[in-house]
């Protein structure tokens, strides 16, 4: 083959290429919705641990912790789109990193389920951070942030939705990765939570930090100030 038409195929060859990605793309979508929403979150997302170092909340007070109990931070999705319940990846390092510096130490269920019921032993200025539904974008938004951290999270999912493959939902093979990573604790949210109405439901959640899209790095600490503890 000569190199005049070593290069036409290569052209032609290219461009068909070209011309059949956005196809490649619909069948990817389709056929392996999380391993696409995986894909083009990695590529959207900027560099955690760049954004990590712009955030400053030195000019915060420690807090002095005068009452007795665990605070519980309840997130649900880490997203860019507006939502009640979802707070943006920049929120959610400005909180990570406000518990760093007010000296939190992260647990998860396991470590106070032996604390309370097996005489087990908690790190001092312990909370849990956890996150309702098992959403795929709360596990993106959030793991190579505490990994950096060196901190960890507990993942409450709806166990109807992991089987069901879509581009929301965590997936049984995502949610085992997870776990092995020693940064993710799994519970259950039970079978199809959202579909209960129930009095008793809703007050196992009063004693909880219910963060909102409006939740500022600032209601963060006075929320923790007010509930847990007072400034020295």
């Amino acid at each position: 083959m000569d190199r005049e038409t070593y290069m036409r195929s290569l052209k032609l060859g290219s461009s068909l290429l070209i011309s059949a990605l956005p196809v490649l793309l619909a069948i990817i979508y389709f056929a392996y919705p999380s391993f696409y929403a995986i894909v083009i979150d990695r590529f959207i997302t900027h560099s955690t641990e760049a954004q990590l170092r712009k955030v400053d909340v030195s000019s915060y007070a420690p807090i002095n912790r005068s009452r007795q109990g665990i605070p519980v931070l309840v997130y649900h999705q880490i997203s860019e789109r507006p939502g009640e319940y979802c707070v943006t990846k920049r929120q959610f390092l400005e909180h990570l990193k406000l518990l760093k510096h007010l000296g939190y130490t992260t647990v998860s269920i396991d470590e106070l389920d032996r604390y309370l019921n097996h005489g087990g032993r908690l790190p001092k200025n312990p909370i849990l951070i956890t996150f309702d539904d098992g959403e795929r974008n709360a596990y993106i938004g959030a793991d190579e942030a505490l990994r950096l951290l060196g901190m960890k999270a507990t993942m409450f999912v709806i166990t109807s939705l992991p089987k069901q493959e879509s581009s929301r939902s965590l997936n049984w093979r995502e949610l085992r990765q997870m776990r092995r990573s020693g940064r993710w604790d799994i519970q259950s949210h039970t079978y199809d939570g959202h579909s209960l109405n129930d009095a008793k439901v809703e007050r196992m959640y009063l004693k909880r930090l219910l963060i909102h899209d409006s939740t500022s790095v600032k209601d963060l600490y006075n929320n923790l100030k007010s509930s847990y503890g007072s400034l020295n």
